[in-house]
């Protein structure tokens, strides 16, 4: 095979030149030209007349005109008056400085500006001319635009002497650089055939060729500072170093003196023989060169049998082992050889070869003749690699704002690679694959469900928070995610509509729908909104998410929705909710204006695609979205107009296999050929976030606002705005769609001034309609309508003589005796309870005219008629109407309110106008328990949290700060006697003082209490307390309660986020929580369904992520921040605040999770953050805000009590082995090592080195920290290793900079943006945790710019740490303070996942159904066998020596 190589120049020929470039013979070359645009650009002003439709377009530069002319109008500018010419005096400075750039460009060897900054080293474009790469790129480009921006005029049709390459691109007979570069690469490939000295087979022939050019210049380095040293020896003189000596080679062979060669040259330079005469001769035993070799030989090199490492020396026998041994030959004496290479057809090359020289001339750099230039190889060859890496080429993405490689970029790069997020740059690997390159700009094929949830939100919730649906299970909130647990499976679904903190819950009546609210998120678009969503499903399998029934936008300024509740008349129609603005506005929406079956119901995924701006393409845009789509996206007038998609283009909503596998994904209407303008921006079909006008706006700012909008509007082709200003204005009232409206005459309620939340929760009267009541910090309030205006209005609550306090639960109950009942003998109306004012204390008391029976028989008191204090007797009046269901039909009520000093207060209004509601007294419910600071700073007592009346309506249950659960019968009925046979009979009665001895009815008034008192029994024997689960920990405090209809069971939600099911015969934790914010997760090595975190609140935990639920925790006696499992799975280190660090043993001989503490150190000063051990399990290192990496040696050895190599496991951990290795036992502290300038992040060991030799077969580390440093380690020695690691393969990457994670960084992120980096086992994904609450899945590498990514929600805090199980299967993440766990399941991460359920199937939306098909079933390890524990079931291993 022939190759187009530039051929040797005699000297009596003249040098070819630059334009005409090498000819005839066979190594004449086509020559290649790229086809031009018949028309320039048109200006700006001349693109109003552009061609109205696309075929009329024939130039395809126009047909971008007329694209960009439907999405924006250009403005036609004023024609500029001319500019003044130059003076004399701005000439020369202009002159001056031109030719001053000139001499600097000449005069040094390497780049000057930004525009030479892709030159090799030691190239000067004033010296050497134009390099030939760059000529090669720069057309590679233009190519490349032309293929895509527009096809070839005149259709398929090519033109006359054109020909096509295998890319489809049309060029011409005078591209001479396309030519030179393809005829260099061409020859260089041959060299990945040549097999490697050891035998192995060759997998990469890049690596091979980058291998076999390494090699070759060693030698040549090594050659020539011999020859050199013989030079020098033979003149006496040592005057000439090897870089002129070998530049002399090259002028010998350079006749004309051109400074440049080519490759038959550079190859003949290196093997002709060398001439010595007989004086240097006669020292070839000394080791100068010999007259017969040739300028480029080999040093002779054997493989130790013992290291494997290939040394220069020979093989010889050791006399005292008789074993053999290599004898290292001493510098300058090495044995020589002719420099052989095989390629893989045995066929054996002596010497430097083309493919040799053409490889150099590759890296080395050459003109746009094919010539390299020789004082360019030379000085780049005897440069330290030091500075030489320091003179390769950058590439600068930092100046272009970007974050790994940009689609023109050429992935094959090896030079530095700068970018925003690294401080000196970053290497890729010397056997990189483009291919890898383009996988990470595609989307990952892999993706999550979140499977579970631990935790809940019981920190800041104020209000009940807790609830059971019909089905019996429990709905909550915790983060952004409402949760329906079934208690009898322990499995969860989710509700994914929010994307923010969700701060407030509410139970539609039916038991069936549920109501959230959260805050307003990050974001000058977003809104605080409240979202209505089904909590049941008719789907068998419970792996199906919630659907959302209804979304409420509200104003920005009411920041978020702190109380919600629902009418429980009119079927729930009604649903009053308040914001966290300072004025605590509240909102009466009728909700659902239509059926269900017409509402807006559909799933909200819990998932998205990203990055954003890539996305946006999607909105008004017939074609869909393509990451690399060829044709711009058009508004959405010009899709109505031309309705289809363009001819080539892929039709919206269809896969389409061309288009790289994309699926089309826009708001395209097929019926009526238009793109809805609010389409579909995700896969899941959930609409693009509306865009409400705010209501609190000038008049003004709202008219600028709505012209911007309108004007942005007709840019784009949308829709023109309404004609009405003021229905715009108030169109968040009503919704897009009018699917709800705000009551109340459209105005919004001030419900209480003060600093939020001033509101804690609000509840509906059920039995009076029109009538609910809102409580908070220091006060309570009623709000009904008002006759005449049918608005709602407040009445303040009074607490009379009572102090004031905080009012923190609420719950409306039946009062039968606060009616009125005619008396059928005397007509007269019988007011059951009268109010009266005490005249020496001023205080309202009730005084009892009645009383009512259980099967509602009136009883009125007959009292003396000479003293109206006294009851004489008792009078049986009549019935209650209503029959046996009278109660049902009672619709007086009493509030009553919980305190923080645990009573439990009862409230009535007025019987005068204005019927001001009263605290009527207090009762003596629980202990007033801990103090809690409130959001306002200040202390106060957690009280009576919560008050929840069951389905009966007879009993009420309490919970209050001091552990324990009341039951109260509330009826304000009494037992029926035998002589209320009839109505009229009466009986005298003996007890006619006013009052009562029962102490369940002792208030705060000093005036006794009178037969009409609102009576509150505690049922005997019905008591709970419960205790925390976990040893010396405090009493549990009570954040949300309710009842299951028809049952004595009832749930509870505690502030350590914990959830209790209780009664009838129940008392377990169903789900547990955090007690403090969540840091530390870590999974198991060895066991998949084994992870741990450690939170801020002293404690460790163990999960089991088949069973869901926690299996072991212990109290570690600090703050804990950070935890990590050694390599075997039997310790679990754990560091904290203040540098502490503690070992505790995971598992035991038995493979029972003990938590047994081994080892207590405190060695730095300040937090740690990060624990990591190494791959043999032989060094512990921590890092934190110490700006130290501590480096532990484990104790770990092998049964022998030696150490033992990766990939062998250090396992044993006893005394004996500690004897038999001579180490004095336990964790010992080795090496702080100090160097970073800030708090150091992520630290991550290395698999066992191959180079340098110095290094070889110990593993590093390499460590981050937050000043955006990068640094090596040698954790042996302690020092710092200063060689670059492009080429180092990592045991894990949790690193947040580097190559390989160039693309994680989105653009305008913080430093600190990104938490936490974790690749899978698999090396094929990698995993980020941020502080905006997403946890995203990359493809490993990452080094896109802009990387697509697959953004999964559910953590409304900083996410802190996220980590893959062992067998990539499960992902753990740690919510920071919203103090929840959630164990995610991935489908496609692990090879040999298969997709069981149709339904999961459907989850996975770009995925080929086929890829999951062809794979193995899923095979699972058996569960551990865990030993005996204690009697609750949850703890291990004695505590008291703990430290």
């Amino acid at each position: 095979m022939e190759h187009s190589l530039p051929p040797p120049r005699p000297s009596a020929e003249p040098a070819v030149s630059a334009q005409a470039g090498p000819s005839g013979g066979a190594n004449a070359a086509a020559k290649y030209v790229t086809p031009k645009p018949n028309a320039v650009r048109p200006p700006p002003a001349a693109r109003a007349s552009a061609p109205s439709s696309l075929a009329d377009a024939a130039d395809p530069l126009k047909r971008l005109d007329i694209l960009a002319t439907h999405k924006r109008t250009y403005p036609v500018l004023a024609e500029q008056p001319p500019r003044q010419p130059l003076s004399a005096t701005e000439k020369a400075t202009m002159l001056r400085v031109a030719k001053k750039k000139h001499y600097l460009e000449k005069d040094f060897y390497g780049r000057v500006g930004r525009d030479l900054v892709d030159l090799p080293a030691h190239w000067s474009p004033g010296v050497h001319g134009k390099v030939g790469r760059d000529a090669y790129n720069r057309q590679r480009e233009r190519v490349a635009k032309l293929r895509h921006s527009a096809p070839l005029p005149g259709g398929s049709a090519q033109g006359k002497g054109a020909k096509r390459d295998g890319t489809d691109v049309v060029v011409a007979d005078n591209d001479e650089p396309l030519n030179v570069r393809t005829s260099l690469e061409v020859v260089r490939e041959s060299l990945g055939g040549f097999a490697w000295h050891d035998g192995r087979p060759v997998l990469d022939s890049e690596r091979r060729i980058r291998a076999e050019r390494l090699e070759i210049e060693d030698e040549m380095r090594h050659s020539i500072e011999r020859h050199a040293a013989a030079a020098n020896a033979s003149a006496q003189a040592p005057a000439m170093s090897a870089k002129f000596w070998l530049m002399r080679r090259f002028k010998l062979r350079d006749h004309r003196g051109l400074g440049n060669i080519s490759v038959p040259e550079f190859c003949e330079v290196w093997n002709e023989p060398v001439k010595w005469d007989d004086a240097a001769a006669s020292r070839a035993a000394s080791g100068l060169p010999q007259p017969s070799e040739r300028l480029l030989m080999r040093r002779v090199k054997v493989q130790d049998p013992a290291t494997g490492e290939w040394i220069c020396g020979e093989i010889a026998t050791d006399y005292k082992t008789g074993k053999e041994v290599v004898k290292r030959s001493p510098p300058g004496k090495e044995k020589l050889a002719f420099y052989t290479s095989v390629d893989e057809r045995g066929n054996v090359h002596v010497g430097c070869t083309e493919a040799h020289a053409a490889a150099i001339f590759v890296k080395y750099g050459y003109d746009v003749d094919g010539y390299l230039p020789y004082d360019v190889f030379c000085n780049t060859l005897f440069t330290k690699p030091a500075r030489l890496l320091g003179m390769e080429p950058i590439m600068n993405q930092k100046a272009k704002g970007r974050h790994g490689f940009g689609d023109h970029d050429d992935p094959e790069f090896d030079g530095k690679i700068l970018y925003q997020k690294s401080i000196n740059g970053v290497l890729p690997p010397s056997d990189f694959d483009p291919e890898m390159a383009h996988r990470s700009s595609k989307m990952p094929t892999a993706t999550m469900r979140l499977e579970h949830v631990h935790g809940y939100s019981g920190l800041n919730s104020y209000a009940n928070n807790i609830f059971y649906n019909t089905e019996g299970n429990i709905v909550y909130f915790t983060a952004m995610l409402g949760v329906v647990h079934n208690p009898n499976t322990n499995r969860q679904r989710f509700f994914y509509g929010h994307n923010d903190d969700v701060l407030c819950i509410a139970m539609h009546p039916n038991r069936k729908w549920v109501c959230t609210g959260q805050t307003k998120a990050v974001g000058p678009e977003e809104v605080p909104c409240i979202c209505v969503w089904d909590s049941t499903t008719s789907e068998a399998d419970d792996s199906v998410d919630m659907r959302q029934l209804q979304r409420i936008d509200h104003p920005y300024y009411t920041r978020g929705i702190i109380a919600a509740a629902f009418d429980p008349h009119d079927n729930g129609q009604r649903l009053v909710t308040v914001g966290s603005d300072n004025e605590h506005s509240m909102f009466l929406w009728r909700w659902m204006k239509t059926p269900k079956s017409a509402m807006n119901d559909k799933l909200v995924s819990g998932w998205s695609y990203g990055p954003e701006k890539k996305l946006s393409m999607l909105d008004a845009s017939p074609t869909g979205f393509y990451w690399n789509a060829p044709y711009p996206p058009c508004s959405a007038a010009h899709a109505v107009s031309v309705g289809n998609p363009p001819p080539g283009g892929a039709a919206p909503g269809v896969y389409n296999p061309s288009m790289q596998k994309q699926v089309a994904c826009c708001g395209w209407n097929e019926v009526e050929k238009k793109v809805e303008r609010y389409g579909s921006a995700t896969p899941s079909g959930a609409k693009m976030p509306r865009k409400d006008l705010d209501i609190e706006s000038s008049l003004a700012e709202q008219e600028m606002k709505f012209a911007s909008s309108a004007r942005e509007l007709d840019a784009h082709g949308g829709a023109a705005p309404p004609a009405n200003l003021e229905a715009a204005k108030n169109a968040w009232k009503r919704g897009d769609d009018g699917s709800y409206q705000l009551l109340n005459g459209g105005n919004v309620m001030a419900g209480h001034k003060g600093a939020p939340p001033q509101i804690y929760g609000v509840v509906w009267n059920p039995y009076r309609r029109d009538e609910f009541v809102t409580y908070g910090m220091k006060h309570i309030k009623w709000w009904n309508v008002n006759a005449q205006t049918r608005m709602f209005e407040q009445a303040q609550g009074s607490f009379g003589p009572t102090q004031v306090d905080n009012v923190l639960s609420c719950t409306f109950m039946r009062d039968p005796i606060g009616l009125t009942f005619k008396d059928r003998e005397s007509g007269a109306v019988l007011r059951f309870r009268q109010q009266i004012t005490d005249p020496e204390t001023g205080k309202v008391f009730n005084q009892g005219n009645a009383k009512v029976t259980h099967s509602g028989k009136v009883i009125a008191f007959v009292r003396d008629k000479n003293e109206r204090t006294r009851v004489v007797g008792e009078r049986y009046v009549g019935d209650m109407p209503g029959g046996a269901n009278w109660f049902q039909q009672v619709t007086s009520t009493v509030v009553l309110t919980g305190f923080p000093n645990g009573r439990v207060g009862i409230w009535l209004r007025s019987q005068e106008p204005p019927f001001t509601p009263l605290l009527m007294r207090t009762v003596a419910a629980h202990e007033r328990g801990p103090q809690i600071a409130l959001p306002d700073g200040t202390m106060s007592f957690g009280g009576v949290r919560s008050l929840r009346l069951r389905s009966d309506e007879k009993t009420l249950l309490s919970a209050g700060a001091d552990s324990r659960v009341h039951t109260w019968d509330v009826t304000q009925t009494v037992p029926d006697e035998p002589w209320m046979s009839a109505p009229g009979a009466e009986r005298t009665v003996n007890d006619g003082q006013l009052g009562s001895t029962d102490a369940s009815l002792v208030g705060h008034s000093t005036v006794a209490l009178g037969r009409g008192a609102v009576k509150m029994r505690k049922i005997p024997g019905n008591e709970v307390l419960i205790k925390s689960p976990y040893k010396s920990e405090p009493s549990v405090r009570f954040a949300g309660l309710d009842c299951l209809p028809g049952s004595d069971v009832f749930v509870a939600g505690t502030t350590s986020c914990d959830v209790w099911q209780l009664g009838g015969g129940q008392r377990r934790v169903i789900v547990y929580g955090h007690m403090a914010d969540l840091y530390g997760v870590c999974a198991h090595p060895r066991m998949p369904s084994i992870w741990a975190t450690a939170c801020e609140s002293d404690r460790v935990f163990v999960w089991n992520a088949e069973k869901r639920d926690m299996t072991s925790t212990c109290q570690v006696g600090f703050i804990a921040r950070a935890c990590a499992f050694s390599q075997c799975g039997k310790h679990l280190a754990v560091g904290g605040k203040f540098g502490r660090l503690k070992i505790l043993e995971s598992m035991d001989a038995e493979g029972r999770c003990t938590l047994r503490p081994l080892e207590s150190m405190k060695k730095c000063e300040y937090g740690i953050d990060e624990i990591r051990y190494s791959p043999n399990n032989r060094i512990l290192a921590t890092s934190g805000h110490d700006l130290t990496v501590d480096i532990y040696d484990t104790g770990f050895r092998s049964s022998n009590g030696k150490v033992v190599r990766y990939p062998n496991v250090n396992e044993q951990w006893d005394d004996n082995v500690w004897k038999a290795a001579g180490y004095p036992g336990g964790y010992q502290h080795l090496y702080k090592m100090r160097g970073h300038s800030a708090t150091v992040c992520c630290i991550d060991f290395s698999l066992p080195l191959t180079a340098p030799p110095h290094l070889r077969g110990k593993t590093i580390i390499q460590s981050n920290c937050n000043g955006r440093e990068i640094l090596f380690w040698d954790p042996v020695t302690g020092k710092q290793i200063t060689e670059n690691q492009r080429d180092t393969s990592w045991s894990t990457w949790t690193s947040k900079l580097g190559f390989e994670v160039m693309g994680i960084w989105a653009d305008g992120a913080g430093n600190d943006d990104v938490n936490s980096v974790c690749r899978s086992n698999s090396q094929e994904y990698v995993l980020t945790c941020d502080d905006f609450g997403g946890v995203r899945l990359f493809n490993f590498p990452c080094v896109a710019d802009d990387a697509p990514y697959r953004l999964f929600r559910g953590h409304s805090s900083h996410v802190t740490n996220g980590v893959f199980s062992a067998d990539d299967r499960y992902v753990f993440t740690a919510g920071g303070h919203d103090r929840a766990a959630f164990q995610w399941r991935t489908i496609g991460v692990n090879k040999d996942d298969t997709m069981q359920d149709s339904r999961e199937l459907q989850r996975v939306y770009d995925v080929d159904q086929d890829t999951f098909a062809k794979r193995k079933e899923l095979t699972r390890a058996p569960p551990p066998k865990w030993g005996a524990l204690d009697a609750e079931g949850k703890y291990f291993g004695p505590l008291d020596g703990a430290k």
